[in-house]
């Protein structure tokens, strides 16, 4: 007898099977091949042989389930040679399970259920998933999350547009399973991103033997006072180059000397000590005492 009678048992009337896995209804006429196309296209674990009859449970309903109103049955349809669900008018007629049913696969499968339970208008029984090895909805997650801090870098959003309702509901719509990142988490993910971004900067500036920078203090509609500086440098191939060093908080008073400090502070951090052949900047008194 074929391996595939496992999941089957014939229909009373004999000219149907029914898959011991999701109830779906197949026509049988003498052979397996109707079967075997149904496994391969809906139950991909048990066409390699990772299920077993042993593989499948029931889970009993509970006492207070039972005794609430409504349907306590699910639905199930009959399907077609390449296993595709028929309409209701070409189903001779639909069969009722009586419980909820788990597949539980052994070798690295994930757990789901099957026969999910539907409104009374509905007939259709949906696979909400397929079998898929683990890991793989973590990968999916991880590079998914690491796409939006990509986004959010080079488009420079701010870190609470993850919590946008727009975004929410893109995510739902496009990737239900998908766990939305708080910003904290988006915020660790750049902060581990600008450190590999910097040393590679480092590295690149390591090169030149000459820079100028222009630097400029500033504030915020928050009133908090800024100081940016940016570099450039000519390469060995006769290239242009220039990187925005750093945009950083200024603690102290606008002073001369503070700012000489600061400047000294961010050259050193950048390795740039000796390298400095110019600077550029506005005609503000404190600057230009900064940098004599």
């Amino acid at each position: 007898m074929s391996d595939c009678w496992k999941y089957f048992k014939k229909a009373e009337n004999k000219l149907h099977v029914i898959c011991s896995l999701c109830k779906c209804k197949l026509k049988y006429t003498n052979g397996t091949s109707n079967m075997w196309n149904h496994l391969k296209n809906r139950h991909i674990a048990a066409k390699s042989g990772k299920l077993s009859q042993h593989s499948i449970q029931k889970k009993p309903l509970s006492d207070a389930a039972s005794s609430q109103p409504g349907p306590s049955h699910f639905h199930s349809q009959e399907i077609d040679v390449a296993g595709h669900c028929l309409s209701e008018s070409e189903s001779s007629h639909i069969s009722l399970a009586s419980e909820t049913e788990f597949i539980e696969t052994n070798n690295d499968l994930t757990s789901i259920s099957l026969c999910e339970s539907t409104s009374t208008s509905s007939s259709v029984t949906q696979i909400d998933q397929i079998f898929l090895p683990k890991g793989t909805a973590l990968k999916k997650q991880e590079t998914t999350t690491n796409a939006i801090v990509n986004m959010i870098i080079k488009d420079m959003l701010p870190l609470s547009f993850v919590e946008g309702v727009g975004f929410i509901e893109f995510i739902k719509k496009t990737i239900p399973s998908y766990k939305i990142p708080c910003r904290n988490t988006i915020k660790n993910r750049i902060s581990v991103i600008y450190d590999v971004e910097k040393q590679k900067i480092i590295s690149e500036v390591g090169k030149f033997d000459w820079v100028s920078l222009t630097t400029d203090c500033w504030s915020s509609r928050n009133n908090e006072s800024y100081i940016t500086v940016t570099m450039y440098a000519i390469s060995a191939e006769w290239k242009h180059v220039n990187y925005t060093l750093t945009t950083e908080v200024m603690e102290d008073r606008h002073t001369g000397e503070n700012l000489r400090r600061k400047m000294e502070e961010i050259i050193s951090t950048w390795n740039l000590s000796g390298k400095v052949c110019a600077v550029v900047h506005d005609n503000a008194v404190n600057i230009v005492s900064a940098i004599k």
